[in-house]
């Protein structure tokens, strides 16, 4: 389906910081190709950071675009062992990690201002994509 004629058709995942800012957590190559086709707006899923130190959202990034990545293309064994090791360059627990790794055994861009739709946990909302 093209992002061009159909604009995007699943939503994407953001979270909204305290600063007012936010951020793609999943659904960056949609949100990239639909700024490529010069869309003015995307529909975007907003929840609030729950997070109240910058080390825990980091690990919780890297882990949902881990889990990202591999539903849509599977990541290679490097790319794993990569964000293995980002995870613990942030001072991460091997034993912390590996539950959120347990996958790969068996083989969460910055939008603009946004208007609100409607209300639930998350809130839906279409975002302007900065140029």
């Amino acid at each position: 389906v093209s992002i061009r004629s159909n604009g995007v058709l699943q939503a994407v995942s953001a979270v909204r910081y305290a600063d007012g800012s936010v951020r793609v957590i999943d659904g960056q190559r949609r949100t990239l190709a639909a700024r490529e086709v010069g869309a003015a707006t995307i529909p975007v899923f907003v929840r609030p950071d729950e997070h109240s130190d910058d080390k825990h959202r980091e690990f919780d990034r890297i882990v949902a675009q881990i889990e990202s990545s591999d539903r849509s293309e599977a990541l290679t064994p490097g790319q794993h062992a990569a964000a293995f090791a980002e995870m613990l360059d942030l001072g991460i627990a091997p034993t912390k990690i590996a539950p959120h790794l347990s996958s790969v055994h068996g083989q969460g861009s910055t939008a603009g201002p946004c208007s609100y739709g409607h209300q639930y946990r998350e809130t839906s909302v279409h975002c302007e994509l900065s140029r």
